[in-house]
C-alpha cells in the first residue's frame, strides 16, 4: 500500500510543478542561481517580488502535502499502529517521491525537455 501511496505523492509533485511551469519557467525560477533570477528580473521576465510570492506559495504547495498527507495516510489509511511501522512506510512513500523528483522532474523532464529553457535563451 504505501508504495501506491509514494506514487500517488508524485502525482501530487508533479501537478505542482505543472502548474509553477505553466506560463513558462519563469514561474519557478527561484530554483534556479541567484545570477539567473537576477538576470530574469533584468529582462523584466519577472520581479523581484514575484519570485518571492511564487517561492513561498510553492514551498507551502510542497511541504504541506508532505507533512500532512504522508503521515495521515500512513496512520489512517494503513493503520500503522507503532513507530517503527509508520517509520517504514514513511520511508518507503518519501523515497519513492524522491526517487521520481530526481530522476524523472530533474532528470528527463528539466535536464532533457525545453520546459526548463527560458525564451529564445535570453538568460
Amino acid at each position: 500500500m504505501a508504495v501506491l501511496e509514494g506514487v500517488a505523492m508524485c502525482f501530487v509533485l508533479l501537478i505542482i510543478c505543472v502548474v509553477g511551469i505553466a506560463n513558462g519557467p519563469v514561474g519557478m525560477v527561484f530554483f534556479y542561481e541567484k545570477e539567473v533570477q537576477d538576470k530574469a528580473v533584468e529582462l523584466e521576465l519577472t520581479t523581484r517580488e514575484m519570485i518571492n510570492k511564487r517561492k513561498m506559495t510553492t514551498y507551502i504547495a510542497l511541504l504541506v502535502p508532505q507533512l500532512l498527507f504522508v503521515p495521515l495516510m500512513v496512520y489512517l489509511v494503513n493503520g500503522a499502529q507503532d513507530f517503527k511501522t509508520a517509520a517504514v512506510q514513511m520511508t518507503v512513500i518519501y523515497l519513492i517521491s524522491g526517487l521520481f523528483d530526481r530522476l524523472f522532474i530533474d532528470g528527463y523532464w528539466v535536464g532533457k525537455q525545453r520546459h526548463g529553457s527560458f525564451p529564445a535563451q535570453k538568460i
